[in-house]
């Protein structure tokens, strides 16, 4: 919630592909969010250190500054919006489930994720 009582409605998504940026920002627009999309760790890291939004969606293999990396800088743990993680790759989610410290939700890209079970703000 934004200080004047509002909901914030911008979400930040953060993948390398173009592709998967773009179809996750037409959806979430059309849902009635703003969408802010980076294609690399340091620019949302620099964004979500000055602006707080409704959730952020990364995607945790990035060149660079991994999704990982992101979590840890962000204090993900303590970061005031939920954080999804996307990737498709499975093995993160073995390594993701197994530590405690992460308040996140992980998600697999070609399980087709809903996210509409967990909305955002």
């Amino acid at each position: 919630m934004l200080q004047n009582g509002e909901h914030n409605s911008e979400i930040y998504v953060v993948d390398d592909d173009a592709l998967v940026r773009e179809s996750m920002s037409i959806v979430f627009t059309q849902a009635g969010y703003q969408v802010k999309a980076f294609c690399d760790g340091a620019s949302v890291v620099a964004a979500a250190r000055v602006r707080t939004p409704a959730c952020i969606l990364i995607d945790i293999y990035l060149p660079g500054t991994s999704g990982l990396e992101i979590l840890k800088q962000l204090g993900a743990a303590n970061y005031p919006a939920p954080i999804f993680v996307v990737s498709a790759r499975r093995d993160i989610f073995d390594r993701g489930r197994g530590d405690q410290k992460w308040r996140v939700r992980f998600y697999r890209k070609a399980d087709g994720c809903s996210f509409d079970r967990y909305p955002c703000g």
